[in-house]
């Protein structure tokens, strides 16, 4: 079997998927503050108050990173804590791996084709516990955890673009937890 014709044709698809990213602009929102001991749902509806467009850009394809802020929080004790609520097997988290440096800043990096604001919700424990996400509420309530939640949308026309991005972002932010997109 000849598989010159197919290799032509990924070709073909990657290079479209090149230049789609090249125009790719990026507008980022006004980043939400997360006081990780302070997470409830009483306190959704004044966090949304404050950052409308979330819940307005439910329609749109989002990326995100979550960016922990305190500078005397050792990350190591924040992925201990992470690792022992995943272990209690309660919740579903995200992945955790030893290999990956300590020394990131950044939580967690994702992306969403729609709804983002359901995500965030989720991230912060508030979603159904099948759904993997951060779960912020069930185990960083404790560490004094205060963090940046960053994230901007994308056109509709670019939601298959939504994972290409991420795998970027990841790359170059290194979170401490979280699928290595590549």
């Amino acid at each position: 079997m000849d598989i010159r014709n197919f290799i032509n044709l990924k070709s073909d698809e990657l290079i479209k998927l090149s230049n789609d990213l090249k125009s790719v602009t990026t507008e980022w929102q006004v980043p939400i503050i997360i006081d990780c001991s302070n997470i409830s749902q009483q306190n959704i509806p004044a966090l949304l108050a404050k950052h409308p467009n979330l819940v307005a850009g439910r329609k749109y394809p989002g990326i995100y990173y979550f960016k922990i802020l305190n500078d005397k929080i050792d990350n190591n004790n924040v992925i201990e804590a992470l690792k022992h609520y995943k272990k209690l097997r309660e919740r579903l988290c995200p992945k955790i791996e030893n290999k990956r440096s300590k020394d990131s800043k950044f939580l967690y990096c994702g992306s969403k084709r729609v709804d983002l604001f359901s995500r965030f919700l989720q991230h912060l424990g508030l979603g159904h516990k099948y759904t993997y996400s951060l779960q912020l509420l069930h185990w960083a309530k404790d560490l004094g955890l205060l963090i940046e939640f960053n994230y901007c949308f994308l056109e509709k026309e670019q939601m298959h673009l939504t994972e290409l991005i991420e795998a970027s972002l990841t790359m170059a932010i290194k979170p401490l937890v979280g699928k290595l997109v590549k």
